[in-house]
């Protein structure tokens, strides 16, 4: 009389997805085995992995009856996330803002270190950003990125106020920090001489884009009529 061998069980518990840098720990539970064989050779009734593909595991019975359990694995890459400047300049000038886009094709959730959601957000002071994102797997990156303060530079026009009508009086524009100036007047030189009446303003520009003003005043005084009566 032939005798049926004893058929053990096996069957593998554990998280079937993880994102990549992480690990899942695959249990055996099984009955009526001696112990167990992973595909990996493994024979530890747990295993760590931390790549995707088909894990399995054999027990065998001390009949010999074999019984296999496999499990699919998926390990999702890390989302991608760059943040970029997408409106306005960096370094930022005073009293200018400037629009910070994290840029990802995957990402479903935004987290600011502004504790604001989104995209997209604007700023309006020299810092340092970042953004977490999280994609429709649960997995999250993050980048930062540094906003400088831009140079600003110094004018100041220096000269007379008042002049006698027929005379001229030179305007300086005194600055530091700026490339060039350009007056009100359209010219472009440091020093301008100036016969009438008036406001004269001058504007300097730095490299990053930061603008500085100054204007004067200046007042024609009428020649005293000093003939005899």
């Amino acid at each position: 009389e032939v005798e049926e061998g004893l058929t053990p069980l096996v069957e593998i518990t554990g998280d079937t997805a993880a994102c990549a840098g992480e690990s899942i720990e695959l249990t055996a539970q099984f009955a009526g085995g001696e112990g167990v064989l992973w595909s990996t050779g493994a024979t530890t009734q747990a295993i760590t992995v931390t790549e995707s593909g088909e894990y399995c595991v054999t027990t065998v019975s001390v009949d010999g009856c074999e019984a296999t359990a496999c499990i699919n694995i998926t390990v999702n890459p890390t989302p991608e996330v760059e943040v970029e400047v997408t409106a306005g300049s960096n370094p930022l000038c005073p009293g200018n803002e400037v629009e910070l886009t994290a840029a990802s094709a995957t990402a479903v959730d935004f987290a600011w270190s502004t504790n604001e959601n989104g995209s997209s957000i604007v700023v309006d002071a020299a810092g340092t950003y970042t953004v977490d994102i999280t994609d429709a797997n649960g997995c999250s990156s993050s980048d930062t990125i540094v906003i400088g303060e831009g140079l600003v530079p110094l004018v100041e026009i220096v000269g007379d106020t008042e002049f006698c009508l027929g005379d001229s009086i030179m305007l300086t524009a005194q600055y530091a920090g700026g490339e060039g100036v350009t007056w009100s007047t359209g010219e472009t030189t440091q020093d301008i001489w100036v016969s009438e009446a008036g406001e004269y303003c001058v504007n300097t520009v730095s490299f990053h884009g930061c603008e500085a003003n100054d204007c004067l005043t200046v007042n024609a005084a009428e020649v005293p009529d000093i003939s005899a009566g």
